[in-house]
């Protein structure tokens, strides 16, 4: 069985998934285990900044692997289209 739990940290734009597992052997416990993954996300402006920094211009910013959607609050992998300037 797997547990989640999101800690977000608006601060930092971080977000870690706290992870409880239990391996069971039928119904018998025969192992736990947590950990903490970190995940650092970045705000469209922040996606923009850093392209233009670095001599692009951003085109689109869509989820990922969908050209004609717009991301939301809800998507979690976002793709961005870039031309070198």
């Amino acid at each position: 069985m797997r547990f989640v739990c999101p800690r977000l940290n608006s601060l930092r734009h971080t977000h870690g998934a706290h992870y409880k597992l239990l391996v069971l052997r039928g119904r018998e416990l025969v192992d736990e285990l947590e950990e903490t993954r970190p995940v650092c996300y970045f705000f469209p402006h922040e996606i923009r900044h850093y392209l233009e920094e670095c001599g692009f211009r951003l085109l689109k910013l869509c989820p990922f692997m969908d050209l004609e959607g717009k991301p939301s609050e809800q998507t979690w992998n976002v793709m961005a289209v870039a031309r070198a300037i």
